[in-house]
């Protein structure tokens, strides 16, 4: 009803394109997030939540969509932003069922609306309503439930327990479950090779395989990954994650990216993070493409550990604007290891970078930090920019010079150049293959992504480098 704005107002009717037959609760809410106010709808006769999108025209007319059509004799609809994610979410009362459900809005311009359950025991809800009531930042749900005469109010986080779901076995496919997963859940992935990409929709959860990236692959395979407005990356961060939100134990592949406009560029082949601080574990980055083949970052912070970097083009890791920490990881055969520009902070730990076809670091404007590390057998060594801060401390280089390293850069002190690398048996870089390197291989024995001991790297330490430390002894 259309307000005519009087000091008195009347009202004009402004009839719905469609008009449900038992509309039993309405209420207006921009749910889409482009400034219009839509309406949500509670119908009774068919179990259906309708919203009807509103086209921003004046005065606006309106196009039904459907939120739930398994809304057993849905009696009340509200909405709020239930999980902080910025995304306006619906909370509803279904009678038929004694249940109490809120719908996550996916964050998409057309919004799917994925249902978790708030309560099965609201005996006949007629109402429901969304606050914090407890003022503890996070927002609740109360209920009015007829037969049993309750006012209820359900404590978001008050009994919060982690719940392993499990894929295939629950749901099919990675996405899925994690859409349906709530915070603190943990998506455990059995082996296989599992085709798409995932998102991680902004929560606070664990993905990890229940056996490691050797077994268990995420591949972003498309038929015709060069149209450029359908390349993908393998994992997208891009709703505000943070630390909480863990990817751990894949192998990741075949990702292109994110379109970046009309020059056909992609941007982060393996992992997309933008505006997030995730944090990444044991995962192998096989074969991706873009700028950032394995990683592109934007105003993102994530933290990445143990991983295993081969064969990315064109670079593997790329972005701007961020403060990313990459500790315990293997990169090898890139064309360019880590390109760091436009006001990036970048640090290695014990990290080995090998084996680039062009330099191991290349940049400006940016701050790098290379600690405990070992740069060798890249070809071209180092590439600095008057605008890049470099900090080298505790680097072993080998089969690269300090004349490798064109520019200027901080000696931060226990750095060392040879001439030849040390071979991958030296597991302890004393220069000799003996005693200490054989405790190495035997306390790392087993899975080991990106572990010194693992001389092949298989990703697994096992009888192959007990062996290969052997036949070196003494060398």
């Amino acid at each position: 009803y259309e307000n005519d704005g009087e000091p008195e107002p009347s009202f004009t009717t402004r009839p719905l394109v469609y008009i449900p037959e038992h509309p039993e609760s309405v209420y207006a809410v921009d749910l889409d997030g482009d400034g219009d106010l839509d309406i949500l709808v509670a119908n009774s006769w068919d179990d259906t939540i309708l919203w009807f999108k509103n086209d921003g025209a004046t005065p606006p007319s309106f196009v039904a969509q459907i939120v739930s059509d398994e809304a057993a004799d849905v009696s009340a609809v509200f909405a709020m932003d239930m999980d902080g994610d910025a995304d306006v979410d619906i909370v509803a009362a279904t009678p038929d069922d004694d249940r109490i459900r809120w719908f996550e809005n996916d964050g998409r311009q057309a919004p799917i609306f994925i249902p978790h359950e708030v309560s099965s025991n609201a005996i006949e809800g007629s109402a429901v309503f969304a606050a914090d009531i407890d003022g503890d930042g996070r927002v609740d749900v109360v209920s009015a439930s007829e037969l049993d005469s309750k006012i209820s109010w359900y404590e978001q986080g008050a009994e919060a327990t982690p719940r392993a779901i499990p894929v295939p076995a629950e749901y099919p496919t990675i996405q899925l479950a994690i859409n349906a997963a709530l915070p603190v859940d943990e998506v455990v992935v059995a082996p296989g090779l599992y085709y798409g990409t995932i998102d991680f929709l902004g929560k606070p959860i664990t993905v990890r395989s229940s056996d490691g990236p050797l077994v268990t692959t995420i591949d972003a395979f498309k038929e015709d990954p060069f149209v450029c407005d359908q390349a993908e990356p393998v994992v997208r961060f891009m709703r505000s994650e943070d630390r909480d939100s863990v990817l751990s134990g894949f192998t990741l592949t075949e990702g292109f990216g994110v379109f970046d406009g009309g020059s056909c560029t992609t941007l982060g082949g393996g992992a997309f993070i933008k505006g997030s601080s995730p944090t990444i574990a044991g995962c192998i980055f096989l074969a991706n493409r873009g700028r950032g083949g394995a990683l592109y970052y934007d105003d993102a912070s994530p933290h990445i550990t143990n991983c295993y970097f081969e064969a990315n083009l064109y670079d593997a890791i790329d972005g701007r604007t961020s403060d990313v920490t990459f500790s315990d990881c293997v990169f090898r055969y890139h064309l360019t290891t880590a390109l760091a520009r436009f006001d990036v902070n970048l640090t290695f730990e014990r990290c080995r970078i090998l084996s680039s076809f062009g330099p191991a670091v290349s940049g400006g404007s940016s701050v790098v930090s290379l600690v405990d590390c070992v740069i060798g057998d890249n070809i071209t060594g180092i590439t600095t920019h008057p605008a890049l801060s470099l900090t080298i401390s505790g680097t072993l280089f080998c089969g690269n010079t300090e004349a490798d390293i064109e520019g200027k850069y901080t000696d931060g002190g226990g750095n060392q150049f040879l001439a030849r690398c040390p071979p991958p048996q030296d597991v302890d870089l004393d220069g000799v293959v003996g005693f200490t390197d054989l405790l190495d291989v035997l306390g790392s024995w087993g899975l080991c992504i990106a572990c010194p001991a693992d001389t092949d790297f298989s990703g697994e330490v096992d009888f192959v480098d007990l062996l290969s430390v052997l036949a070196a002894w003494g060398g």
